[in-house]
């Protein structure tokens, strides 16, 4: 699926009742601040929402890349663990539309 936005922006896909990904929410913001990236979140709390079919989404938290409206990278949240700063580093490495911080 494609994204009408067309800027770069980082996507968390997360749920009220995942604790990891209430652990996680404060870390994902401060690197996309610090990397000056935009970001967007798609709650997931309802299981019967399309969009964790539309994304593939299997464990949140997840955490997509856009550029040009289209999934450049992801990282998927690890079954009872999630996700922590260094798997976000790792990403941002991978990212295309990171910057280095300033």
């Amino acid at each position: 699926m494609k994204l009408k936005h067309r800027e770069p922006i980082a996507v968390l896909f997360t749920t009220a009742w995942c604790p990891f990904c209430r652990v996680f929410w404060p870390t994902f913001e401060a690197a996309m601040n610090e990397h000056h990236i935009t970001t967007g979140t798609v709650d997931l709390s309802e299981g019967e929402n399309p969009l964790w079919n539309t994304f593939h989404i299997s464990v949140v938290p997840t955490v997509m890349f856009f550029n040009n409206g289209e999934a450049v990278t992801r990282k998927d949240g690890i079954l009872g663990r999630g996700l922590s700063r260094r798997d976000l580093d790792e990403l941002l490495m991978m990212s295309p539309t990171a910057s280095a911080p300033k």
